[in-house]
Order: C-alpha cells, then structure tokens, then sequence
C-alpha cells in the first residue's frame, strides 16, 4: 500500500516555527503509506517539552532539517493500525499500538491518523489504556534505555533515582523495581525493590516537588 490516500484529516500543525500561536487546527490529506510503513489511526498523543523546542525549530536548526509545511508536531502517541504497507510484518489492521514517530517527515501524532515506521512501533502491553501507552513512548523509552543500556543495571545493585517524580524518574522507579535494583528513592520513601519486596511493592504515583 503505497499510494495517496484520497481522505483527509483534522491536524494541528503549523506553517512556521513560532509560538504557540502558531499552532492551528487544519484539513490536511492522509500521508501517504511507504512499503515499511504503518498507518495508525490516533486515539491519543503525548505532550512533551520537546514539542515546543522543534515548534519554535530548535530541532530544525540542530539537525539542519529543512522543514515543510505545513509541520504536524507530536512526538509520541497511541493508537488503531489502519493499514499496512507490504513489507511489514510485525502489525496488521486492528492492533493497537504505540509509538514514537521522531522528526518524521510525515508529521507526528497531533492528527486523527500518523503515518510510522514498523521499526518505531510497538504492541501497547497488557491491559493500558490509550492514553497511558501515548505518554510511555518517549518517557519510558528514555527511562529503561538509562537502566539498561546506559547503567546496566542487575539484580540486587543499588539505586538512587534523582528527580523521582518527574515523567522519567517515577517509570525509573518502576523499571528498576523489575530489574531487582534495592534503594530507589521517591520523594522522602524509601522504596526497597529487591526481589524478595516485588510482590508488596506498590505503585509509586508521582507528585510535585517542593520549591
């Protein structure tokens, strides 16, 4: 599937880098769907910090992106697989999927459909909801990728999480709760996620610093 699609959507997008005055409600046409590509239809986006940086073109100017408008924003978000383009194999139509569609020449998540990469895309897990899968994508991604990847975190080691209660640091509490790390601190609790406290661990739910 790789021709236009003859519909268009609701999108808010921009036609040049700005303030949030800049951002408008639009007819635009469907993308069109490369032969690696998954049309999503969106149920809901992430909002994140990174959106106003590349609305006002902060990403345009560090990656020397020549841009085109008009520019769907949204970096992350949720949703209903559509359509598929002939080489992917992962998705088929009715799954439901969340994502992280970056500077992607197509536009973002701030639309009623978003054209992604099968590559950028994934199986929402278990019982989440739209909205709870729309704002894991960046967040989580980020959070895991410093556990994993980054600290190479392993069971029984020590942790102390700074900035627990941001959108980052409380899913890197969780994280490090199922990796087995012993230590994560929220706020002024001490959370001891050692294998032997998984099971009476609860969730912690964020809340505002102090000033």
């Amino acid at each position: 599937m790789t021709q236009t699609l003859s519909k268009t959507m609701k999108a808010v997008a921009i036609d040049r880098f700005g303030g949030i005055e800049t951002l408008e409600t639009q007819q635009l046409p469907i993308p069109a769907v490369g032969a690696d590509e998954v049309l999503v239809h969106v149920e809901a986006a992430g909002v994140g910090v990174w959106d106003p940086f590349e609305r006002e073109g902060g990403f345009a100017k560090e990656f020397n992106i020549k841009p085109v408008f008009p520019l769907v924003l949204g970096s992350d978000g949720a949703g209903t697989v559509e359509a598929v383009g002939p080489q992917v194999k992962r998705f088929k139509k009715g799954d439901r999927v969340y994502g992280i569609p970056f500077l992607n020449p197509k536009g973002g998540f701030y639309a009623q459909y978003a054209v992604v990469k099968e590559t950028s895309l994934a199986l929402i897990p278990g019982k989440l909801t739209m909205p709870q899968a729309a704002a894991m994508a960046v967040d989580a991604v980020t959070a895991l990728a410093g556990l994993d990847t980054t600290l190479g975190l392993k069971d029984g080691e020590s942790l102390l999480i700074f900035g627990a209660s941001g959108g980052i640091g409380h899913l890197a509490v969780q994280f490090a709760k199922r990796m087995g790390a012993l230590g994560a601190r929220h706020q002024d609790r001490w959370v001891r996620t050692g294998a032997r406290q998984r099971a009476r661990l609860p969730y912690v739910h964020p809340q505002p610093c102090p000033n």
